[in-house]
């Protein structure tokens, strides 16, 4: 029972280490690219507001936004 809970917590061990080493070189992992869907209402202002201010930038955000028809979103 011992030795069964010894390679237990080395093979956890184990996959903890190499799932924590993973290169993350990939361009998906490092994208930072949001898109941000719109419907063109006036409590939408901030999201505007935000993107020409720069603020998502600031955050490492490169935000997209995306015009979005009301006909399928409603109810």
């Amino acid at each position: 029972m011992r030795a069964l809970r010894s390679i237990a917590l080395v093979a956890t061990t184990l996959f903890l280490l190499i799932g924590c080493g993973r290169n993350k070189s990939d361009s998906t992992a490092n994208s930072n690219k949001v898109r941000v869907g719109y419907i063109g209402i006036t409590c939408e202002a901030p999201i505007f507001t935000a993107v020409e201010k720069g603020f998502f930038k600031e955050e490492g955000l490169d935000v997209s936004l995306v015009k979005c028809e009301w006909a399928n979103y409603k109810d």
